[in-house]
């Protein structure tokens, strides 16, 4: 086991046999010189941030509840939009409908051609970002606290969670000693905030610590960043 690495902690409500297969498989990778690579999808930030799927829902329920321009039935752009959205809600789309549903809303682009004026949809999604990223939000009846307003603390408080979850800062400890490498393929920023909180926990141990250092975290935005930073010889080398 390398010097500071700690294996990590069960979960509550896990399976016992699961985490120690896990335990296990780790400390031999240890062992043999190996590190795991981990792949983070959504389920790692589950009840902390909206997944896709209740976050089209939530779109959709809106561009079907607000009037259209000037009492206009709903023109092609908002039926395409809700059709895929609920598609994604319903768990039935494909990754390039999925990708078309939000690209369209980030880039206010539809068929190659920005989106008309005064178009409602504009303001649907503004107003979604803004709660989504820097507000509070409502999901399916569950409330999220903007993404940008987490803390590297964790907060668990009558049902509401922000912050990193304890996988987020197991996950950071075997990061900051170079124990494994992590794919983060998630929009949110708790891997970052669980960094954050080990910089925090080691400034407070020892007040000279470098207080950015950055702990193995690289953005690898892509598929360049990707093939250059795992083909490099240099091990200093960061894109």
């Amino acid at each position: 086991r390398r010097k500071g690495t700690a294996v990590p902690s069960s979960q509550p409500g896990a399976d016992p046999d699961s985490a120690k297969a896990l335990e296990d498989a780790l400390l031999a990778g240890w062992v043999g010189g190996k590190g795991p690579f981990f792949v983070l999808g959504a389920g790692i930030s589950f009840d902390r941030v909206p997944l896709m799927h209740e976050m089209a829902s939530e779109i959709v329920q809106r561009i079907t509840s607000k009037p259209t321009r000037e009492g206009q039935p709903p023109g092609d752009l908002e039926n395409r939009l809700v059709t895929l959205g609920q598609l994604i809600a319903g768990k039935q789309a494909s990754r390039s409908e999925a990708a078309e549903f939000f690209s369209t809303l980030q880039g206010g682009v539809s068929g190659g051609k920005p989106f008309p004026e005064g178009e409602p949809v504009l303001k649907i999604w503004d107003s979604f970002s803004r709660e989504l990223l820097i507000g509070e939000i409502k999901v399916n009846g569950k409330t999220f606290k903007g993404m940008w307003r987490h803390k590297p603390e964790e907060e668990n408080r009558n049902g509401f969670k922000a912050g990193p979850s304890p996988a987020h800062r197991d996950l950071a400890r075997l990061l900051s000693t170079g124990a494994c490498h992590v794919l983060n393929l998630n929009y949110d920023p708790l891997l970052y905030l669980g960094m954050e909180a080990l910089r925090n926990q080691a400034r407070s141990q020892n007040p000279s610590v470098d207080s950015t250092p950055s702990f193995n975290l690289i953005d690898l935005h892509t598929i360049a960043d990707i093939r250059k930073y795992y083909s490099s010889s240099n091990q200093e080398y960061q894109p």
